[in-house]
């Protein structure tokens, strides 16, 4: 018999919320420092190496950021209601964003910043695909 977690207090939902706020605002500002550690002449390997770092330890935590009773019937939030409608799509591309920002890390770590530059793509794609049927835009 699979036992479901309860859902969250509203206190404890809005908790929740601003973590994955927070979560999320610091991916996005580890994408671009990405963006702007490939684009510097010669790339910053060390700034690389630390946004990437970043970007699949907060894409692990993904899924976690998102429990049934933290969608914008709480409190305010850019998570459209979707995310638990199509829990296994909202799933799947969170695998897919996950498994892009680990071969980004993967690839950062070597120091082979070609390789980085040809992935950072993947990861913003993933990124987009995501963020298209699961993220309102901001007002």
């Amino acid at each position: 018999m699979v036992m479901l977690a309860a859902a969250p207090s509203k206190d404890q939902a809005l908790q929740i919320m601003k973590q994955r706020h927070d979560a999320m605002e610091g991916l996005g500002k580890a994408m671009k420092q990405l963006h702007r550690g490939l684009d510097a002449t010669p790339p910053d390997v060390n700034s690389v190496r630390t946004q990437t770092a970043t970007m699949a330890s907060t894409a692990a935590k993904i899924p976690s950021l998102f429990p049934a009773g933290t969608g914008p019937d709480v409190g305010k939030t850019r998570a459209k209601p979707e995310i638990w409608k199509q829990q296994p799509l909202f799933l799947k591309k969170s695998k897919d964003f996950l498994a892009a920002a680990l071969a980004l890390d993967a690839a950062a770590k070597t120091g082979d910043m070609n390789k980085v530059m040809a992935l950072h793509e993947d990861v913003d794609k993933a990124c987009k695909s995501c963020h298209d049927p699961f993220r309102a835009p901001e007002h």
